[in-house]
């Protein structure tokens, strides 16, 4: 029998759906080979009849099987320590993602594993999606290119629409407030749009308030339904509104199609809908996609949201309508398409056919950027991408160039004292534009301990930066 592989995914129920592409991709790469999570058990008792087949097994009450086991390949997805624990623990042929070491420090295997750990409270031009993420270190980019989506299922023949409404998400300030979701369903309602409040057990009261308050009788089904009878559910509906949140995750896996509301401190390039054809409405701020919210205890966002914009789009999207991003009722509203890049890679296309923005533009250059540097892609992209960012936003990529030197400068002390040389905050430095170079090589040289040929890479890093701009 051939070794198994294990995925470390004891993270909350968003993150573990996540991670059902990676377990396909998985099957495919290593045929033969058992796979093996580590997670919840509340959450994979629900999710094992409708995702794709793995051995689960709960982190707590297997640790001494899992411990004990060889494998071919762990990947650990989690940052808490019992899961670097475990992965420091294992006998693997591979390993990647956090390992806590014999003196109790964290280490983290594999380049993209660590990139993604660099984008703590510095994910402003990130462009990478975690389902990709999750893969990218083991699953090479053709088969991710090969790999066919199916799109969210149509029910346009139906002459009574119905949409699902999940109320909740992980933090207040990525759901709307009840004022919001009251409105909205009364405007769907007038649509002759049919509500369906949906939310797990700790919405049951905020749906149960929902409901008293609305002018019609709503079909309450929050906290009353497992995941596996959730899905069921959207087998009846039309589509499905929601934060962002794991259900979300779920109808879109589950073919569902989904209108995501993407307020609060998420950033929709990194956790929207994963599959092609579902639509993120998000309001046009600059601070949007943000790690922590700064601005105010409420957030600006939410009151950028209106429900008669949703409500709008909802009616829409239930006739099978492609929705205009240059409707007036979107005025001050971002809407895109989840598709894919031509590397296979999760992409939001804009239903507004504007020009680029400048952060747009920035992120795009640094996603094509991380993937030359990392061989998974041609230096060409990056040259073009800064070329246009160079006619457009001059300033700005002046900007750009003397973050690189001023980052230069300050490596040719780290190269001569290492990490004495290097403040705290080093990767706040200079603009906001060069963050992503600043804290992705702070990061990667503490991963290996200031070693001398950490400091070389982090140089060449910015070297190949600098002949990517000026070529």
């Amino acid at each position: 029998m051939k070794k198994p592989l294990l995925v470390i995914q004891p993270l909350r129920m968003g993150d573990l759906i996540l991670s059902f592409p990676l377990f396909l991709w998985l099957s495919r790469k290593f045929p033969g080979h058992p796979i093996w999570v580590a997670a919840q058990q509340t959450f994979y008792e629900q999710l094992r009849p409708v995702g794709p087949a793995v051995q689960y097994f709960s982190l707590s009450h297997s640790y001494e099987k899992l411990r004990t086991t060889p494998y071919e390949l762990v990947i650990n997805l989690s940052h808490d320590s019992t899961s670097a624990k475990l992965a420091a623990e294992v006998k693997s042929e591979e390993l990647f993602g956090p390992v806590c070491d014999a003196h109790g420090e964290l280490h983290v295997r594999g380049f993209w594993q660590l990139y993604r750990c660099a984008l703590v409270n510095c994910n402003r031009h990130n462009a990478f999606h975690w389902a990709d993420l999750n893969a990218m270190d083991i699953i090479p980019q053709d088969q991710m290119q090969e790999t066919v989506w199916s799109s969210p299922r149509s029910l346009g023949g139906t002459s009574s629409r119905r949409v699902g409404v999940f109320l909740g998400a992980s933090e207040a300030l990525k759901r709307p407030c009840l004022e919001f979701w009251e409105e909205l369903c009364e405007l769907l309602y007038a649509r002759k749009i049919f509500p369906v409040l949906l939310g797990g057990p700790a919405e049951q009261a905020f749906a149960t308030e929902l409901a008293s308050r609305l002018s019609f009788p709503a079909l309450n089904l929050a906290g009353k339904q497992s995941l596996s009878e959730l899905v069921m559910t959207g087998q009846g509906l039309n589509m499905l509104m929601t934060p962002d949140t794991g259900p979300m995750h779920l109808a879109a896996w589950s073919g569902l199609k989904v209108l995501n509301l993407s307020i609060g401190n998420v950033n929709c390039m990194e956790t929207g809908p994963y599959q092609p054809g579902h639509y993120v409405l998000r309001p046009a701020m600059s601070c949007a996609g943000c790690w922590t919210c700064r601005r105010t205890p409420s957030g600006l966002c939410h009151r950028k949201l209106k429900p008669q914009a949703v409500a709008y789009l909802a009616s829409q999207l239930c006739r099978d309508r492609v929705p205009s991003g240059q409707s007036a009722a979107l005025a001050g509203l971002e809407l895109w398409k989840s598709s894919r890049s031509e590397q296979g890679l999760y992409a939001l296309e804009p239903c507004r056919s504007t020009e680029a923005r400048s952060r747009a533009l920035c992120s795009q250059f640094w996603q094509e950027f991380w993937l030359a540097f990392s061989g998974r892609g041609s230096a060409e992209l990056p040259e073009k991408t800064f070329v246009h960012l160079r006619e457009k936003y001059p300033a700005l990529s002046e900007r750009m160039l003397l973050g690189f030197a001023r980052f230069g400068r300050d490596m040719n002390r780290i190269l001569r004292f290492g990490s004495t040389a290097v403040q705290k905050n080093f990767w706040q430095q200079g603009a906001p534009v060069v963050s992503p170079l600043r804290s992705f090589a702070q990061m990667a040289m503490s991963n290996d301990n200031w070693s001398v040929q950490s400091r070389r890479d982090a140089v060449r890093c910015a070297e190949m930066l600098v002949s990517i701009c000026q070529h």
